[in-house]
């Protein structure tokens, strides 16, 4: 009787461990809270708890400091200036390890200057562009536009989240939105447009100056990561690998170039391919060992994966990934198979459907 009671007493302690950190981190002021959370990359719990707690009273300098930083990391210089926006310098704490708010405003003032305006646009709610439309460039990519949430939908199987899609006409206003908004150089494999949480930088000129050769296909694949990685919330890039990411991003493009597929087959196909799943595929050497050959196996998997396990698979997949903060536990648990085992089962049918 006592050993059974034992028994069941076990796991209801196991359950209760577990969830202290995360009620003692309720417990704690929302200002330590968010410090905490800043202190640790956790750019989208820092907006979540902001909001929660303006429900009930008025948000202190401390948390709108807190608040203001997250959204510029999380690439929303409009949401940030509404949050710092209120704050006197003279008055305002400088909190550790992030700028002070003289710092932040200059850097959402020099954002402002350099972003194209507003374009009008209708029935497309959740993406808000900002383009001069002069170019035949920039009007080829907003006649596709309405396709870009219908093929992010058919990742996530719901509504995708908002995201800003800025048009840049030349390489000089490209390279320095992105250090201002990435605070890094463009890398040169990322070509002429990347995409990060709440936005996508596109750009009309290539890197020696000419015309650029992006496509609303490529315009979406770009469109792919910023959903997947706003749509994930935070560490997405340190937990999912980048076959994962590219090959999902790349999957959206196809949608506005089926031949994306059957390119990558031919690519996959003409070249030696590794019987084990390399490395490269999931770590940084992704973009520096064969990337073009990684690109293209990534399409390949994915589209394997959606055809042997159905559309929700790639829902599953996030959700489980971000429940445990562990992509090959959350694969597994989606998938019943490992990453191994789709890759070896692309390579075997080396026709994607």
């Amino acid at each position: 009787m006592l050993l059974s009671s034992l028994n069941s007493f076990v796991p209801l302690f196991c359950l209760i461990n577990l969830a202290l950190p995360s009620l003692a981190a309720e417990l704690l002021p929302a200002e330590t809270r968010m410090q905490t959370a800043l202190a640790q990359g956790d750019y989208f719990r820092v907006v979540e708890w902001y909001k929660d707690a303006a429900i009930h009273s008025e948000p202190t300098p401390v948390m709108r400091m807190a608040v203001g930083y997250a959204w510029l990391k999380l690439n929303h210089p409009e949401a940030a200036k509404t949050a710092l926006g209120l704050l006197v310098p003279q008055t305002t704490p400088t909190l550790p390890g992030i700028p002070s708010l003289e710092q932040m405003l200059s850097q959402i003032q020099a954002i402002d200057q350099l972003l194209p305006p507003l374009y009008p646009l209708q029935g497309l709610p959740r993406i808000q562009v900002r383009t001069q439309g002069e170019t035949p460039w920039e009007n080829f990519i907003l006649q596709r536009l309405p396709d870009f949430p219908l093929s992010a939908w058919r990742v996530l199987r719901k509504d995708p989240p908002p995201v800003q899609l800025v048009l840049i006409p030349d390489r000089a206003g490209f390279n320095a939105l992105h250090r201002l908004f990435l605070e890094a150089e463009p890398k040169p494999n990322w070509k002429d447009g990347t995409g990060s949480n709440h936005l996508v930088l596109l750009c009309g000129e290539n890197q020696n100056g000419e015309s650029s050769s992006i496509t609303p296909a490529n315009a979406l694949h770009e469109y792919g990561h910023a959903i997947l990685h706003t749509a994930f919330g935070d560490h997405y890039s340190e937990i999912i690998p980048p076959w994962m990411d590219e090959g999902l991003a790349g999957l959206m493009g196809s949608d506005l170039d089926p031949a994306l597929l059957s390119e990558a087959q031919k690519t996959v196909a003409a070249a030696p391919s590794p019987d084990f799943f390399p490395e490269a595929l999931s770590s940084g050497l992704f973009y520096e060992a064969q990337p073009d050959w990684n690109y293209r196996i990534s399409l390949l998997m994915v589209a394997e994966l959606r055809r042997k396990k159905g559309p929700e698979v790639f829902r599953k997949i996030l959700e489980q990934t971000k429940k445990s903060g562990n992509f090959r536990q959350g694969f597994q648990q989606s998938t019943e198979m490992a990453p191994e085992e789709l890759y070896r089962l692309t390579l075997q049918r080396r026709s994607p459907q």
